[in-house]
């Protein structure tokens, strides 16, 4: 909040690289391998309302995902041709990932890095409270967090947007910024993109490589 009590917006965004081989999220220790282990979660986790079921298992393991705002998501894969089109299945995702890799000059290793999620989150000047629904107070384990006060859950307020079209517009700006200022093969480097209204606040995914025209 600023001074004045007005929402401020910042623009910023998290990035998390995922390898080819492993489980999502990581486990300490862990030393097992498989095709786009950590991606293919990353892929259903990002795209989930693409399938009902998927959704339903990431709302057991995430209580601030609302089902019934989460079928306003919108999904997008890269079409192979310059533009986006409209997500149907998961599949669409992970054959985009191999139609990359196939350019590569060797073929991927378990340890090499394979995907970045980008992770961008509706600055809060554009967002107001949902008057219908509250977000809870997460731990580090996503495990909500329980008043000593009364032992109900700790709730926050939780933001939608103030106008869906307006979010639209921000993130179709963030990617023309990731597509010509942060991937190293532009356009051609994002896999996949999907604009989240189902969770605590609005936000875009966004799974690109990090791969680059060999010069």
């Amino acid at each position: 909040m600023s001074a004045s009590g007005a929402a401020v917006g910042r623009a910023a965004f998290r990035a998390v690289h995922a390898k080819t081989g492993g489980k999502h999220p990581p486990k300490k220790g862990a030393t097992a391998s498989q095709p786009h282990g950590s991606n293919a979660a990353i892929i259903k986790e990002a795209l989930r309302s693409l399938d009902p079921e998927q959704s339903k298992i990431e709302a057991a393991k995430n209580p601030n995902i609302v089902l019934a705002e989460d079928v306003k998501n919108e999904n997008w894969v890269n079409d192979g041709n310059g533009g986006m089109k409209t997500a149907t299945s998961f599949k669409e995702a992970l054959d985009y990932l191999d139609s990359r890799n196939a350019q590569l000059f060797r073929k991927q290793t378990a340890n090499d890095y394979e995907l970045t999620e980008l992770v961008v989150h509706l600055p809060d000047n554009l967002c107001i409270d949902d008057p219908h629904n509250v977000s809870y107070v997460l731990d580090e384990d996503g495990k909500q967090v329980i008043s000593e006060k009364t032992g109900q859950p700790l709730t926050k307020p939780r933001r939608i947007p103030r106008d869906p079209d307006e979010a639209r517009r921000y993130f179709d700006d963030v990617q023309a910024f990731f597509e010509t200022q942060v991937i190293p093969g532009g356009h051609d480097g994002l896999h996949w993109r999907t604009d989240q209204y189902g969770e605590h606040r609005p936000h875009a995914q966004f799974g690109l490589d990090n791969y680059a025209p060999d010069p």
